[in-house]
């Protein structure tokens, strides 16, 4: 959601280009490769000791999420702490829409990470490589634009 929540901006505000140029900082390529992320953390640490959870759990499936973290980290799992947790909405943000330019560079810079992802963890990264494919296929992206 770009920086909108710390400069205290609505997302709408926010210039295409200036939202282009943010994406492609150093940093926060850096930030958002997942696969290198990955890479690092199983270099130090056994997959026993990694638990992968995904947002589209926390928005689809909340309490087995919750339930798989407190597994993990061996703590009990109660109905009242799981109430509690679920219910309530942390670090909420304004829904924005997607500038289409910015879309299609984020799905061409994320595309073959997305392979990678796909082929290491399956699950939720597959469906977001068909998605992204199926976006990139529709043709309704500017074609001039280059990452």
């Amino acid at each position: 959601r770009y920086d909108c929540h710390q400069r205290k901006i609505q997302p709408s505000s926010v210039a295409t280009k200036d939202i282009l140029n943010f994406m492609n900082l150093d940093g926060v390529r850096a930030r958002s490769d997942d696969v290198e992320i990955l890479k690092k953390w199983t270099e130090i640490f056994s997959q026993e000791k990694i638990l992968m959870g995904y947002y589209d759990q926390i928005k689809i499936q909340p309490q087995n999420l919750l339930s798989d973290i407190c597994s993990f980290l061996g703590l009990d799992y109660s109905n009242h702490f799981r109430e509690q947790l679920v219910t309530r909405k942390f670090n909420e943000s304004p829904d924005a829409e997607i500038p289409t330019e910015v879309e299609f560079q984020l799905l061409q810079l994320h595309i073959n990470q997305l392979q990678s992802l796909s082929q290491a963890l399956g699950s939720y990264s597959t469906q977001w490589l068909l998605d992204s494919k199926s976006k990139l296929g529709r043709n309704n992206f500017p074609t001039h634009q280059k990452i």
